[in-house]
C-alpha cells in the first residue's frame, strides 16, 4: 500500500490535537466541587452523568452545593465545543493511521472514525439530556431520566475508549519509537473501560490520553517528515 500522508495532513492533525487540549484544559478550570455528592464522586458534572438516580442527582443538585445548576449549565455549554474539538481531532488521526504503511491500517482507521462519530453523537444526547434535567424543578425529576443521562454517558465513553484502542494497535504496528503512543493510549483505553465499572477511573485514563495527544500533537507540528519517514 502506498502511502499517501502528506506534511500539510499531518501538520492539521496536530493543530487539531493542540485544540482539543487546550479546550480540555478550559474545560478544567470551570470543575465545579461541590460540597456534597453521591457515592465517592469528586466532580458534579460526573455525577449528574453517571449517577443514574433521582436521588443521587437530587444530592448533587441540593442548595447546599449552592449556584451549581448554573455552573453546571455553563460547563456543559463548554463541553460542546470539546466534542467538536475531539471529534475533529480524532477522526482527522484516523484518517492518517489508515494511511500508514502497516497491516489492518486501511480497516482500522475508518473503523475508528465511525466509533469516535457515534461517540459524539451518545455525548451530544447525554448533554442535551443533562440541561433538560437541569432546566426542571426539583420534583419533576425522574429516575427515568437519570437512567436515560446515564446510559447515554456509559455507551459514549465506551465508544470513545474503544476508538482509542483501535488507534493503539495501529500505532503498536508500527514497531518504532512511535509504538510508545500505542502503548499510552491502549493504557488509557484499557483503564478508561474499566472506570465503566469504577468511575474514578475515567479521569485519570483521558488524562493520560490527554498527555498522549500533546506529545503526539507536537511531533505532527514541529517533526512531520520523521514520523513520515518512519511510517511510509
Amino acid at each position: 500500500m502506498n502511502c499517501l500522508i502528506t506534511n500539510q495532513q499531518l501538520m492539521i492533525t496536530g493543530g487539531l490535537g493542540l485544540l482539543f487540549v487546550l479546550v480540555s484544559m478550559r474545560m478544567d478550570c470551570q470543575v465545579i466541587t461541590p460540597t456534597r455528592l453521591p457515592d465517592d464522586f469528586k466532580r458534579a458534572g460526573m455525577a449528574l452523568q453517571l449517577s443514574g438516580t433521582r436521588e443521587d442527582v437530587l444530592t448533587t443538585l441540593s442548595p447546599q452545593n449552592g449556584q451549581i445548576r448554573t455552573e453546571l449549565q455553563a460547563g456543559i455549554s463548554m463541553d460542546f465545543l470539546l466534542i467538536l474539538s475531539y471529534t475533529g481531532f480524532l477522526v482527522a488521526l484516523s484518517v492518517v493511521l489508515s494511511q500508514v504503511n502497516r497491516p489492518l491500517a486501511r480497516w482500522l482507521g475508518p473503523l475508528a472514525a465511525i466509533l469516535i462519530v457515534g461517540a459524539a453523537a451518545f455525548d451530544f444526547t447525554e448533554n442535551c439530556r443533562m440541561l433538560q434535567v437541569l432546566s426542571m424543578p426539583i420534583d419533576q425529576i425522574t429516575d427515568a431520566a437519570a437512567s436515560g443521562i446515564r446510559m447515554a454517558s456509559l455507551v459514549k465513553w465506551t465508544l470513545l475508549f474503544l476508538t482509542i484502542g483501535v488507534q493503539s494497535i495501529i500505532f503498536l504496528k508500527l514497531m518504532n519509537v512511535y509504538s510508545l503512543f500505542g502503548i499510552a493510549m491502549l493504557a488509557a483505553a484499557i483503564t478508561g473501560l474499566i472506570g465503566l465499572r469504577f468511575h474514578q477511573l475515567i479521569t485519570p485514563a483521558s488524562i493520560g490520553f490527554g498527555v498522549a495527544v500533546l506529545v503526539l500533537s507536537f511531533v505532527f507540528l514541529f517533526k512531520p517528515d520523521k514520523f513520515l519517514q518512519a511510517v511510509c
